[in-house]
């Protein structure tokens, strides 16, 4: 299943940012400020190791909240970045749990689906309000 809402998904770190933000939206993910790649491989096939790591701005217009969040993507098998400009901007952010497909140490598609080309395969997904 594909969802923009935190609710809806199995991601480590739901129940902590949903304590803050009951109605966490993908959507409102907006402002990416920084990327980080770590790779620890383990040989030139393996990608299990590979985390990247996105901090960016929720911000919600309806509730005033406007906070930072910190989203690690772990073992990222794919990863396409929108072309990088002055700034990195996402706005219609979704999740499917894609484990039924059985893709090789991946259970996550994330994608914009607002216009950019961003898009990842990643073995797990964590959030966390910064």
């Amino acid at each position: 299943m594909r969802s923009h809402f935190l609710k809806d998904l199995p991601i480590a770190g739901k129940e902590a940012v949903l304590k803050q933000i009951p109605e966490f939206d993908f959507y409102n993910v907006r402002r990416v400020i920084k990327i980080s790649w770590i790779d620890r491989h383990g040989g030139e096939a393996d990608c299990t190791n590979i985390n990247v790591t996105f901090a960016a701005t929720y911000d919600d217009e309806k509730t005033r909240t406007v906070l930072p969040i910190q989203l690690q993507c772990s073992g990222v098998k794919q990863l396409r970045l929108a072309d990088l400009g002055t700034a990195f901007w996402l706005s219609e952010i979704e999740i499917e749990d894609i484990a039924c497909e059985q893709i090789e140490d991946v259970r996550y598609r994330i994608k914009d689906f607002g216009g950019t080309s961003f898009a990842a395969l990643c073995a797990g997904i964590e959030l966390a309000i910064e």
